[in-house]
């Protein structure tokens, strides 16, 4: 692997100071897809900042990218997932998402589902104002509502966030 959890513990050691706002786990990618990376650094920031707050954005693949249910082993590790719902229904999901796993749709409600089952904290979002995609947010928050997760709307901004 490219970076190691010790190389990314390395340089959280130098921004201790801002652990207080909680640490969240996203970027350009699945941050599960370096599952043990990720649950490595998750638990040393437990072990030595318990107080800390760890959030992790994802698309909901976890499960199916590593093979096996990740969520069990994450409990006292993760506060929150905050999870890319995208869309109201499998076929606009896969428009906009463009998964790489295959059932990707299911995959993402099966995990909001289950994050929801082992008492973490879920949203699930959506991104309103796409381009011409109609996404239903009604039908989102409700979607996200049945599962028993809380539900964000981010509206589009062409240039970025």
């Amino acid at each position: 692997e490219k970076y190691t959890a010790d190389d990314v513990i390395e340089q959280l050691k130098l921004h201790t100071d801002k652990f207080s706002k909680g640490i969240t786990f996203c970027g350009y990618g699945e941050p599960t897809i370096k599952f043990n990376v990720l649950k490595l650094v998750a638990q040393y920031i437990k072990t030595n900042y318990p107080d800390t707050y760890i959030k992790i954005n994802t698309n909901g693949h976890g499960n199916i990218i590593n093979k096996k249910d990740i969520l069990p082993e994450l409990l006292g590790l993760v506060d929150e997932f905050s999870i890319s719902l995208n869309a109201q229904n499998k076929d606009l999901y896969n428009e906009l998402s463009q998964p790489v796993v295959q059932n990707g749709y299911e995959a993402m409600l099966n995990f909001a589902k289950e994050s929801v089952n082992l008492g973490y904290k879920t949203t699930m979002s959506v991104v309103s104002g796409f381009e011409d995609y109609d996404v239903d947010l009604k039908s989102c928050e409700n979607i996200a509502k049945t599962i028993g997760a809380e539900f964000r709307n981010r509206e589009f901004i062409p240039n970025g966030y």
